[in-house]
């Protein structure tokens, strides 16, 4: 979905990265391999973000830009605040 109805209806970015961040706290009801890796090859930026106790880590980084250090998150629900920080100095700082 982000591929082909959010990303193409934002216009000309040309000069702005495009950066999906997924926040997930289950898992997939099917597979994120393709699809993450179709968004990876348009150069868009792929964040993860795993909350609580009942996300897949393997999807989570299946899904993210390697290295997986720097775009694949896991923290509880409340302390989803602590990663902030991180996502906005990901997110600014892509190239």
């Amino acid at each position: 979905m982000v591929r082909n109805q959010v990303l193409p209806n934002l216009g000309e970015r040309a000069s702005l990265s495009n950066i999906v961040v997924v926040v997930t706290d289950g898992q997939s009801n099917d597979n994120v391999r393709f699809p993450s890796k179709r968004l990876r090859y348009m150069n868009v930026t792929m964040i993860s973000v795993g909350v609580g106790c009942c996300y897949d880590i393997f999807e989570l980084r299946e899904m993210a830009k390697d290295p997986d250090d720097d775009h694949v998150f896991d923290v509880s629900f409340t302390a989803l605040n602590t990663v902030v920080g991180s996502l906005r100095d990901r997110i600014c700082g892509s190239e």
